[in-house]
């Protein structure tokens, strides 16, 4: 942890590196592995992200795996261990999941519930429209600010 904040690393950068340490450590004495880290075997950490994968979702035990990496590179560079039982692991896939879109039925219902002129529907109704008119393309929004159709 002392690394981590001379670094000026984010709290939640800190909690998430310290609470996927102290899970490996946990899971480890749990099945009787438990043992210095440089005994660590690249089965141990495979056992312990099976475990990850199997009772998280595949992100959570993504970002697992990327802050056990961080430690185990971190025991190289404090000399604690020789070499680094993840070396030559692969992190766990995190499949893309689909964002719903909404129907235009859908979207017309969400801006008939902010008809009001109070501001807050104003805000929302605007908030609601951007996205749908083009305003989040990178020049669509300033082309036509500018009147002019080509680059």
């Amino acid at each position: 942890m002392r690394t981590l904040r001379s670094q000026n690393k984010a709290s939640s950068t800190q909690r998430i590196y310290s609470t996927a340490a102290r899970q490996l450590i946990d899971f480890l004495d749990s099945a009787g592995r438990l043992r210095a880290p440089e005994a660590l075997t690249k089965r141990d950490l495979e056992a312990f992200m099976e475990h990850m994968t199997s009772t998280r979702s595949a992100s959570t035990a993504n970002v697992t795996y990327r802050a056990l990496q961080q430690w185990f590179r971190w025991m190289i560079d404090e000399e604690e261990i020789a070499a680094s039982p993840m070396a030559r692991m692969h992190p766990p896939i995190v499949p893309e999941q689909p964002v719903p879109v909404l129907t235009m039925d859908q979207l017309r219902a969400l801006l008939t519930a902010c008809k009001s002129n109070a501001v807050l529907d104003r805000r929302d109704a605007a908030i609601i429209r951007l996205p749908a008119g083009g305003g989040g393309r990178a020049d669509g929004g300033r082309r036509r600010l500018r009147g002019r159709r080509d680059p």
